[in-house]
């Protein structure tokens, strides 16, 4: 098991058609998001434009999650309409990066996306002062089986969004991303992890979880 702090210097911005996106942490490190050379990524992006179009991901799924403001999404599939789906802020919502998709509403959002083969979720977590959480109890879902059973690697990452946390002792400061990488074979040594905000008031976090071959 390995712990790995991106901090928000290390994340690389670039510009896309309608706002600006930070490229959080890209698997594997030596691959290229520009020529769709890569596993799995993290991110976040502000859209600045009231509608704007996403970028098409062939063989790839995505999650998003607004951070600061709704948003309104339209897939759509060779012309046929699929469905549209309003986002409230830290409402995750997953999608095929394949789809035609456009996005209605100003906003900040937090993505991960993966090839396919690869599984992934996201998760918003409010956590209050004074209220250590063990890993396992407030993100079951990155220690279940049949996410990872399929799989060689694993990774379980921390986002805090507006505040500062810690795990075990690590401190993860607001736009900061703590990793835990680990061979699916000792994921339960995650399972104790302790994480506790450490600001005034509530952190709004956001966890995610890949499970991967290389």
């Amino acid at each position: 098991m390995r712990l790995q702090k991106i901090s928000e210097q290390m994340q690389n911005k670039t510009l896309w058609a309608s706002g600006e996106s930070k490229e959080i942490y890209l698997y594997p490190e030596n691959g290229d998001y520009g020529k769709r050379e890569f596993i799995w990524r993290v991110s976040t992006a502000t859209v600045t434009e009231e509608t704007s179009k996403f970028t098409v991901l062939s063989g790839t799924k995505r999650w998003i999650m607004p951070l600061d403001k709704q948003m309104k999404l339209k897939h759509s599939n060779d012309l046929r309409s699929i469905f549209e789906i309003t986002l409230k802020p830290f409402q995750p919502h997953g999608f095929r990066g394949d789809w035609d998709t456009t996005c209605f509403g100003k906003a900040t959002d937090f993505n991960l996306m993966f090839k396919d083969g690869a599984h992934g979720l996201i998760k918003h977590l409010r956590l209050m002062r004074y209220e250590p959480k063990k890993l396992s109890q407030v993100f079951m879902e990155a220690f279940d089986r049949r996410l990872s059973g399929q799989h060689s690697w694993i990774t379980i990452g921390i986002y805090s969004y507006d505040g500062t946390c810690a795990l075990d002792n690590e401190t993860i400061s607001s736009s900061e991303m703590m990793l835990i990488h680990m061979n699916t074979k000792e994921i339960d040594k995650a399972m104790d992890l302790v994480i506790i905000n450490e600001d005034f008031d509530s952190v709004n976090i956001i966890l995610t979880v890949v499970s991967y071959n290389n």
